[in-house]
């Protein structure tokens, strides 16, 4: 950029590129049509301070409430309207945070059209909150007085949220004179001060907290030209930019905390902070740790730039961070897979757009499986690129470390999508005030893994053994010691062109039951399979604890011998004739089989769960291999045999032919 953000040069800018940019003219409109529905109601800020966000759900089914006025907030899934607290109080934090943007979106439309009305309406706004905050009480999400709360809203991390807008407003008017420098240090002395105050009594070193802490001190020293404040933001060594950079942050781009969600969540702290350190003639956006948290999720992205579900966090379509993107294409070009198909109307389209540029990612054309592991978090991720046969296909096999206070206790969960669908899929999370979250989401039960005496797995780092690639297929290889005491845990997956092998043992000091796992959105087919027959088994037949005690409609199934064959059809109707299957050979000791239905994420509503049982074992094995099909293509079998004591061969059969043969 040439110009320095805020100011009335970089606005003279942009207005000109609204009249001879269509897009650019849509953009705008968009972000006033936005303005309009603030400006043109009276101003009614709360004088009270607002709730945890994660308390605007639906205790029944765990999904986020609309609000329909301050007192009402209804459920999208099953329609019950709930009133009182926590609901009216997450409302009311959800008006200032509303008032808080349109508060900046105001300034940003008044810099570009110079319309009076709306920078009367964002200083009424800024005088508002600098005549009022210190009357609001100190408190935090549970009601009370830690360090951790806030005066508007309820968290430190909340309340550097809510004030970066105000920040970023009032640093537009001052630019444009519309504020007397007694206004000015007013504002700054009753809201940008004290706030300051509240977020600095809360130091958090590595999280997502102090990213947003560092960007609200940032935003706040540009506004004020505050320099020592803002070489606080960057470079205090226990808690600044460059320590989250250098802590926070893995040498593959990816957040610490080993969840999508927060990832994006952290990297929008950082952009305001890298755009505070531009009025100081600091360029961050250099830093190459920063620039790889763009990076990262293109390269482990599924088609149509979807993250998968992992730990705290939903799936996340990369389009909904475009505006991250128009960011990174305006600073070195990044971002083409992202906003180069998408309507460009967001407001950072207006603020930094640029033409899309190509990428100077790598060529994978000629590569038959693309490989991104990410060591710091300990997720692998891996494409298949067959195009021979049509598949298009990624695996991730989280392996390492548990991810912190947003991890799940969910080593070796494995998720495979194929043909256009997610088949084995993560819990992923609901809001942290649903109960759900701590006695499902989070526990191992929950997850595509091994679970031992029908208890969630102890919070621990396992390790990636190996990955082979092979002539037609990789072979990867995990394994966990400390999951649970005296228990070794190994997990090998062979992804070929169209079967996914997946190989789980298991060995333990002490004899110990132990579950094998997986859970899919498709829907069981029960009156195709010839293999397998299904009989209703008693609600507790698996356990009563640990997220067991939320498996419904439990079904045990009975084969006619080792070999077994289970079928789902996708959830949805796009794709009527797509199918799932999981086949499987029993060795060793015996095996009961059961089918379940389980809780899932609102989005999803509940998925399908397959569970493999042995009793009272030191070592246990299991052999499965997944396919997804079209109905009414060649049959898959299974056979095993044993070459020596030590090592079996397992072959994969469609049809007539050997699709592929393993020794394990």
């Amino acid at each position: 950029m040439n110009v320095k953000p805020w100011t009335v040069d970089f606005f003279k800018v942009i207005k000109d590129r609204t009249v001879s940019d269509s897009n650019a003219g849509k953009a705008l409109q968009k972000l006033a049509e936005s303005v309009e529905e603030y400006v043109s109601r009276p101003i009614d800020i709360p004088l009270i301070g607002g709730g945890w966000s994660h308390n605007y759900n639906c205790p029944d089914d765990g999904s986020y409430v609309n609000r329909i006025d301050r007192h009402h907030h209804q459920c999208p899934v099953c329609g019950k309207i709930w009133s009182g607290s926590p609901w009216d109080d997450t409302a009311i934090a959800n008006e200032h945070w509303g008032y808080s943007r349109s508060c900046r979106d105001a300034a940003i439309l008044f810099a570009i059209n110079w319309e009076t009305d709306l920078a009367v309406y964002a200083k009424k706004i800024l005088m508002f909150y600098s005549q009022h905050y210190d009357t609001y009480l100190f408190h935090d999400k549970m009601g009370g007085q830690s360090i951790s709360g806030g005066k508007v809203q309820c968290q430190t991390l909340s309340e550097s949220t809510w004030i970066i807008p105000l920040a970023q407003a009032f640093h537009i008017l001052k630019e444009h004179h519309i504020l007397s420098q007694e206004e000015q240090d007013f504002i700054r002395d009753k809201l940008f001060l004290p706030v300051v105050e509240v977020i600095q009594g809360n130091p958090k070193g590595k999280s997502n907290w102090q990213s947003h802490h560092n960007a609200a001190k940032a935003a706040i020293a540009a506004a004020v030209t505050d320099q020592i404040l803002f070489e606080e933001a960057i470079y205090d060594v226990n808690n600044g930019f460059m320590f989250q950079m250098e802590n926070s942050l893995g040498d593959d781009g990816f957040w610490f905390e080993g969840s999508w969600g927060y990832h994006f969540y952290a990297l929008e702290a950082h952009v305001n902070t890298v755009l505070a350190a531009l009025s100081f003639s600091l360029p961050l956006y250099e830093n190459k740790r920063f620039r790889s948290m763009f990076s990262a999720p293109v390269k482990c992205m599924y088609p149509k730039c979807i993250l998968p579900a992992v730990h705290d966090s939903q799936e996340v379509s990369l389009f909904k961070y475009v505006q991250l993107y128009e960011f990174s294409n305006t600073f070195w070009g990044f971002g083409k897979e992202i906003i180069g198909t998408v309507e460009r109307d967001t407001l950072f389209s207006l603020l930094f757009w640029s033409e899309v540029n190509e990428n100077d990612a790598e060529d994978n054309t000629a590569s038959l499986y693309l490989i991104h592991d990410l060591k710091t978090a300990g997720m692998l991720f891996i494409k298949g690129n067959d195009k021979k046969n049509g598949m298009n296909q990624e695996i991730v096999l989280d392996y390492g470390e548990h991810g912190g206070a947003h991890g799940h206790y969910d080593k070796l969960n494995l998720l495979y999508y194929a043909k256009g669908y997610n088949w084995l899929t993560d819990a992923g999370t609901v809001p942290y005030g649903n109960p759900l979250y701590k006695t499902w989401f989070k526990e191992t039960i929950a997850h595509n893994t091994l679970v031992v005496d029908g208890t969630s797995q102890k919070a621990t780092e396992g390790m990636l053994i190996k990955i082979d690639e092979l002539a037609e297929a990789i072979r990867i290889q995990a394994e966990v010691q400390e999951a649970y005491p005296g228990v070794v845990m190994k997990r090998e997956v062979i992804l070929t062109g169209q079967v996914l092998i997946d190989i789980c043992r298991i060995t333990s000091d002490e004899e110990k039951d132990v579950d094998w796992v997986i859970h899919t959105p498709g829907l069981p087919i029960f009156d195709e399979s010839r293999i397998v027959k299904y009989t209703e088994a008693p609600s507790a037949v698996l356990g009563d604890k640990d997220g067991y005690q939320h498996l419904r409609s439990i079904r045990k199934v009975q084969s006619d011998g080792q070999q077994w064959n289970i079928e789902w059809k996708r959830a949805d109707s796009q794709c009527p004739d797509q199918r799932f299957q999981a086949c499987g050979c029993e060795t060793g000791d015996p095996t009961e089989i059961f089918l379940a239905e389980s809780p899932a994420m609102a989005s999803v509503g509940k998925r399908s769960s397959l569970i493999r049982r042995k009793k009272s074992v030191r070592t246990a094995c299991f052999v499965t291999v997944f396919r997804a099909y079209e109905s009414g293509d060649t049959n898959m079998q299974l056979f095993i045999s044993d070459n020596t004591p030590q090592i079996r061969q397992l072959k994969v059969v469609l049809g007539q032919e050997v699709h592929y043969s393993i020794n394990f």
